[in-house]
């Protein structure tokens, strides 16, 4: 007896193909739109990586559930295995065009909000000397990124800050000068929990804060046991640590 429903079959690859390339293509499309809408470089910078990360998952976690769906419904190997192409070549042509849109972006001049010319960057090594003690501080440990815009036409001038994630906010000066490193005293195993040592450190040169931690880290689960994890479990101590790493816009001052 034939099948009731044979196009499917036939066309679900190609259909499959062309869904995911398209998402790859706009999902890009959605990212260069909102990195255009930043003025700071490293707002945009920071907005094509997040950004295509998230797009790039999508993309490879619809492609794997696309394949074998499609394997599931009796389509052959070989026509499955085309359309597992597709995701490929989408984040080929990804990595293509956001090569071509970072070094565009090495060109860009902030417009200036006065008298609408380019403006000119200060260089990194030589805008230390125009931000404060902290502002430095926040930059040396990455918390933030910190842009000097000059307008060589009206004279005007900008500052724009980007928040980064390689530190977080200090408890104590509220700078964004907080590092932690994490220290493992005892590993953890499958049959007993392990030690951790969290040493967090502030590189605010006007603050000075500082804090050592120890934390239970639970045992290591293994295949045979992961269906019975009700049986023991090793103790844990829980802190907050100040400030998230949460990364965002940045706010605009003019000078």
């Amino acid at each position: 007896m034939a099948s009731a429903n044979p196009q499917p079959r036939g066309w679900g690859p190609f259909i499959y193909a062309g869904l995911i390339f398209v998402w790859g293509i706009v999902g890009l499309g959605l990212i260069f739109l909102r990195a255009r809408s930043k003025r700071a470089k490293a707002a945009r910078r920071k907005a094509i990586s997040g950004g295509l990360a998230s797009v790039q998952t999508v993309l490879w976690l619809g492609a794997v559930g696309g394949f074998i769906a499609l394997m599931a419904t009796g389509t052959g190997f070989g026509t499955g295995l085309l359309a597992g192409l597709a995701p490929v070549a989408a984040t080929i042509a990804q990595a293509k065009i956001t090569k071509r849109f970072r070094l565009g972006l090495d060109d860009y001049h902030l417009a200036c909000t006065k008298c609408g010319h380019p403006m000119d960057l200060v260089p990194e090594d030589k805008d230390d000397a125009l931000l404060t003690v902290e502002e430095a501080a926040e930059e040396k440990a990455g918390g933030m990124d910190y842009e000097i815009w000059n307008c060589p036409s009206c004279g005007a001038g900008e500052r724009l800050s980007v928040k980064m994630s390689k530190a977080s906010a200090c408890p104590q000066c509220n700078r964004r000068t907080l590092t932690e490193t994490r220290t493992t005293l005892v590993a953890a195993t499958t049959g007993r929990g392990g030690r951790i040592r969290v040493d967090e450190k502030c590189l605010n040169p006007k603050c000075g804060y500082a804090r050592s931690t120890e934390h239970s880290t639970p045992r290591v689960s293994s295949p045979s046991s992961s269906s019975s994890s009700g049986h023991g479990s090793s103790g844990s101590s829980s802190s907050s640590f100040g400030g998230g790493r949460s990364g965002g816009g940045g706010s605009t001052g003019h000078f």
